[in-house]
């Protein structure tokens, strides 16, 4: 079998929603690599969580090009696409409230080009992730993530609305 033939093999075997889902892990990884090194100058914390997440998120990406059954499988999926969406929602919730998450700062943390294309290429990998889903799965994972972050929104919505926060 020649180089170009087994490379045809390997680009045919997986999906083009598997494909697009490790794409936009070793992206948002890579973008988050970079948010890293920036904070770390600023907060070690905070550059250590962007790091673990940014390797993590690199290597779930590279797992899923390579193919194995287990990086697809639904209980694994499903534990990537609710990790990711945990990141996006506190990167939402530093970015959006007034709380001072931020060590440096009295309000919000700033949006930057960084964030917010790591977090679009999050959401990318998660809506991908749940298509490549087998179909009697794929419903029932989909409905449970929105749900999920329907029951965050509100709880979330509750907090700031009764701690005096949305003033």
């Amino acid at each position: 079998m020649t180089a170009s033939s087994q490379l045809s093999a390997v680009r045919t075997s997986l999906s083009r929603s598997v494909i697009v889902a490790a794409t936009a892990f070793v992206l948002a990884g890579a973008l988050r690599l970079t948010a890293a090194a920036e904070q770390l100058g600023v907060s070690v914390g905070f550059g250590v969580l962007f790091f673990v997440a940014a390797v993590a998120q690199i290597a779930f990406g590279v797992l899923l090009s390579i193919g194995g059954r287990r990086t697809t499988a639904t209980p694994v999926a499903v534990a990537a696409m609710m990790i990711t969406l945990v990141f996006i929602g506190l990167w939402l919730v530093a970015t959006l409230s007034m709380v001072p998450l931020y060590p440096i700062m009295n309000g919000p943390y700033p949006i930057d080009v960084l964030d917010l294309g790591s977090a679009i290429l999050e959401a990318t990998s998660v809506v991908a992730l749940c298509r490549s889903l087998p179909q009697p799965a794929r419903r029932r994972v989909a409905w449970s993530l929105v749900g999920l972050v329907s029951v965050a929104w509100l709880v979330w919505s509750v907090i700031v609305v009764g701690s005096g926060l949305s003033n």
